[in-house]
């Protein structure tokens, strides 16, 4: 075996083996690898602050009071007191929550700003306000005076969400809230920049979505030293009521690209809704597009570098919702959900085009009704094992066997079927029909469809007359796909209408795919009995 040499000081001295060289190259770049993925939110790294409710010890019970919180990957340390909760009916899409009471409870770190003057920044707040319209709360409080100099987030305050940054009168921009935005769970963006991107210096956004702006500019100020307190302001006022699932503060200005990343992590944790079209971690990677399907999104997914492992997700948006879960049925949390995904970056995550009703379907065994909605869902990276597709039963109540239309095109034309599952799964109260599928790579659409009963023929008679003495029954109300009968079932045909029928009592069925109508009486009348009589006249006789 050749050996790898060095001359030191005219000697040539033996190192080290190939063999020996290539692993060492091998540790080496893991090490510079690990490095380079440092744990961040997004994938994007400098955060200042990273508080996650799930990132607090395992061996915490639920309904516990928590004295510590340690924001990733786990050098600050917030001391205080708030409440774990890990239950199923607190639970932020299956993930805990800390609660703060609105009374006592708050978390302080005086250690967490830096030397360095700054006059930008970027705060994330995934939570649930349990406030009202009167409450006056601080969720977030950068300062340990009243001074102007600060950062804050009144959350609500008088039913306005205030944020101040570096100064409360100059640096303040705000937001009136509406009663949705009360007690249910909530993704809130507050930014600050010297420069516009992309077009103002100050925002908050709500989901993503930009719902004020402010061009004020503030001179560069330092909090070191300060605290920053989560949960109330200077001498514990304003205390918070709310559950907070995470949050996540940065000195300086993301872009409009490391927001979104930031906040597509959040989205996929906590069941939130997007406007744009989700990135990943990586910043190129797009899981899922929102053109024709962005409501009511939702998705399960792993991304290492964002330490998210998402086992099973619904939209956190009111109204029934699709469910889907890793490893069969869903656990009461994820946490307890032993799925797994194989490899980094790899998502499922679906929308829908918000339509509403029902529409008829011809042509598909067993099924002559469908939703008119259609949900997309994007298969990023492929995930191979079959994740299971859950739906309300309330929602399906129309259909005695209730199937899923999966089709590669959101027509019924290319359209598989397949039975959902009616043993019923009760997750959080709620009741749901399920099935276990396996999505192809790329993009899927689907939606729900089952039999529903025909509605009786409706119909016209066209009786016997002196000219044409047989009648013709018409049923008004045809459905594409449908044959009928005029003899009680015996035989039926495609056209929806029957002439040369002598007089007599007809039963009209409709029949279609999957079921037949309750039949309809007509009566064909005899041939009117002037048509019998002999016509009136007279003969006149010439002589």
């Amino acid at each position: 075996m050749k050996q790898i040499f060095i001359k030191t000081r005219g000697r040539a001295k033996r190192l080290i083996t190939p063999f020996m060289f290539y692993h060492l190259l091998m540790a080496i770049l893991l090490i510079h690898s690990a490095s380079s993925q440092a744990q961040s939110p997004g994938g994007v790294t400098g955060a200042m602050v990273w508080l996650k409710a799930n990132s607090i010890s395992n061996s915490t019970t639920n309904g516990s009071t928590i004295n510590s919180w340690t924001s990733q990957p786990g050098s600050k340390n917030f001391t205080g007191a708030a409440t774990y909760y890990d239950e199923v009916n607190k639970l932020a899409n299956f993930n805990p929550v800390v609660n703060f009471n609105g009374s006592t409870d708050l978390f302080i770190n005086n250690t967490v700003f830096g030397a360095d003057a700054v006059s930008a920044n970027s705060t994330f707040i995934a939570a649930k306000i349990l406030g009202n319209s009167s409450s006056l709360t601080s969720v977030l409080w950068g300062s340990s005076d009243n001074s102007a100099v600060r950062l804050n987030v009144h959350f609500p305050n008088g039913n306005v969400v205030y944020y101040d940054m570096g100064n409360a009168f100059g640096g303040r921009i705000s937001h009136a809230m509406t009663p949705g935005d009360y007690n249910t769970n909530s993704l809130w963006t507050f930014r600050t920049g010297t420069t516009a991107i992309p077009a103002f210096n100050h925002q908050i956004f709500k989901s993503g979505t930009s719902v004020v702006t402010t061009n004020s500019g503030i001179p560069s100020y330092s909090l070191l030293g300060k605290d920053l307190r989560i949960g109330s302001s200077i001498g514990n006022t304003q205390p918070w009521n709310g559950d907070m699932f995470e949050l996540i503060v940065y000195e300086e200005d993301l872009t409009t690209l490391q927001r979104q990343q930031v906040e597509t992590y959040l989205a996929i944790k906590y069941g939130k809704t997007l406007p744009y079209d989700y990135v990943s971690s990586d910043g190129v990677t797009i899981p899922y597009t929102v053109a024709g399907y962005g409501h009511n999104i939702a998705g399960v997914g792993r991304d290492d570098i964002s330490q998210l492992l998402q086992k099973q997700s619904l939209s956190s948006n009111p109204g029934p919702q699709v469910m889907m879960s890793l490893n069969g049925l869903p656990q009461a949390s994820n946490a307890l959900n032993a799925g797994a995904v194989g490899f980094d970056r790899r998502y499922i995550i679906w929308g829908d085009d918000n339509a509403t009703g029902t529409t008829g379907v011809s042509g598909i065994t067993n099924i002559n009704n469908r939703f008119s909605k259609w949900w997309k869902l994007e298969n990023a990276g492929s995930i191979s094992q079959a994740v299971t597709l859950l739906y309300p039963v309330s929602e399906l109540a129309a259909y005695s066997t209730p199937y899923v239309l999966r089709s590669s095109t959101a027509t019924t034309a290319s359209a598989s079927i397949i039975a959902l599952n009616t043993t019923i799964v009760t997750v959080n109260g709620v009741d749901y029909y399920s099935v276990p599928i396996q999505w192809a790579t790329g993009t899927t659409y689907f939606t729900f469809a089952g039999c529903v009963p025909l509605a009786t023929a409706v119909t016209t008679v066209t009786q016997p007359t002196c000219a044409v003495v047989s009648g013709t029954v018409t049923i008004s109300n045809p459905v594409a796909g449908q044959t009928y009968s005029f003899d009680n079932g015996a035989t039926y045909q495609a056209s929806n209408v029957k002439s040369g029928l002598a007089p007599g009592v007809y039963q009209v069925i409709i029949k279609d795919a999957c079921t037949t109508s309750a039949a309809t009486s007509v009566t064909v009348n005899v041939v009117p009995a002037t048509c019998c009589e002999p016509a009136a006249g007279s003969i006149t006789l010439n002589p």
